[in-house]
């Protein structure tokens, strides 16, 4: 049984995985991602719960007093031996502050950022774990592809080292193009061995993806498309600056950079007069007194109205902290210019390598047909002793390494359509579909 008939029969056997597949397989499987989709519930929770932090404090206090000795009769206005008083107070407060009122107005702002910041980061990391994957299935893909030439370039090697021997025993070639053929045939050998070597690494790297067993067969479908679709053409000035705008990690760095705003502000305010109004009502009952229980808490009433002002006396320390946050919002400032000019470069680079691979696989695919006939015009030359050994194995060398690099190149391209669409680069109408 050939290698080709093995490698058929152990694909056939194991089912194939497809892109979309493996991508559906990867977000479901992938710890990061998860972990991230636990840090944006944490911080709507967060979110919910600065805006209850800005409730007014209320307050509800209670106490009792015993006593025993000597005691005052307040309705004979007579003192008393030995005789056990007690007194119970109620009272219900609240207070509020305009310090509190800011603060929580700022926190509540700050955590609407984080929360921003997590569900940013969030589509940032899928989409890059998207991406990942994609570039995983190429490798293996290709690895696919170079082990089954490897594969076919071995049995064309053993068949035709047997017509060799064949030639040689009937003394119409020499034994040297056996010898040449034979060392041809270790080489061929050798590559399938490290042609096999390359897709298990490969095949390794994809299903740590996808979270599978390393025991796992793993095999992939090409894509399916027949026609090469031509690249998009160039994004205007106004789409790049679309694009940069709604990218995901500008909408983190930018979501980082409120939350820094807010820290600054929350250092200023500290600097402010703080005004606090505190309300209550407050009654008591006393045995002291032969009013009666209802009597003594509805006459002892005691409403009651608070106002502060408290003026801070910042020091040096503070107007450093300031100046401290004020810097650093700067800096965060200054990223995000950067961050804009890294995505654009990023945007026009993708763009620009899908042109070179669309062109770099027309021209391997027009290589790979000059040198196919050039070969099978050898093959026939060889088998007929019109060329030598040596001559042959050139002319089929070639040949293989134009089909290899013809189907590397096209492969390259689709992905890279595809990772661009991942990406959700606008393109204009007119180019790839």
């Amino acid at each position: 049984m050939t290698l080709g008939i093995v490698l058929a029969v152990l694909v056939a056997a194991v089912p194939e995985w497809t892109l979309e597949g493996c991508i559906e397989r990867g977000l479901q499987e992938g710890v990061s991602l998860q972990r991230q989709e636990l840090l944006l519930r944490q911080r709507r929770s967060d979110e919910r719960l600065a805006l209850l932090d800005g409730l007014p404090e209320i307050s509800l206090r209670t106490g009792c007093d015993f006593g025993w000795g000597r005691t005052v009769d307040m309705q004979e206005l007579m003192i008393v031996d030995h005789r056990l008083n007690f007194s119970n107070s109620w009272s219900v407060g609240a207070s509020l502050s305009s310090s509190r009122v800011v603060s929580t107005l700022l926190e509540q702002r700050e955590k609407r950022y984080l929360r921003e910041e997590a569900a940013a980061g969030r589509e940032a990391m899928e989409t890059g774990l998207k991406i990942a994957i994609t570039e995983a299935y190429l490798e293996l893909l290709l690895a696919d592809k170079n082990y089954e030439n490897a594969c076919t370039g071995y049995e064309s090697i053993l068949a035709q080292r047997e017509r060799t021997e064949k030639e040689v025993l009937s003394g119409r070639l020499s034994y040297r193009s056996l010898a040449e053929i034979e060392a041809r045939s270790a080489t061929e050998k050798a590559a399938v061995a490290s042609a096999r070597g390359n897709r298990r690494t490969a095949a390794m790297n994809l299903s740590r993806y996808l979270n599978l067993p390393p025991e796992e067969e793993l095999t992939v479908a090409p894509p399916a498309e027949d026609s090469l679709p031509e690249p998009w053409p160039m994004p205007s000035a106004g789409d790049i600056a679309r694009y940069v705008a709604t990218h995901p990690r500008i909408r983190q760095a930018e979501a980082s950079l409120g939350t820094g705003q807010v820290a600054l502000r929350k250092e200023r305010a500290s600097l402010l007069p703080d005004l606090t109004v505190a309300g209550g009502y407050g009654t008591y009952y006393s045995n002291a007194s032969r009013v009666t229980w209802y009597n003594q808490l509805t006459g002892n009433g005691n409403p009651s109205l608070g106002v502060t002002l408290t003026i801070p006396l910042p020091g040096g320390q503070s107007f450093t902290r300031l100046r401290q946050r004020s810097s650093a919002v700067s800096q965060q400032a200054c990223e995000i210019e950067e961050l804009r000019q890294e995505l654009e470069s990023e945007m026009l680079s993708s763009l620009l390598n899908a042109i070179n691979c669309y062109e770099s696989c027309l021209a391997a695919e027009e290589n790979m047909k000059a040198l196919g006939t050039a070969f099978r015009a050898n093959e026939a030359r060889f088998e007929n002793g019109a060329i030598s050994s040596s001559e042959y194995l050139i002319s089929r060398t070639n040949w293989q390494k134009a089909v290899g690099a013809y189907w590397q190149a096209r492969y390259r391209y689709l992905f890279q359509l595809k990772i661009i669409s991942l990406r959700k680069i606008p393109v204009q109408e007119g180019g790839a579909q």
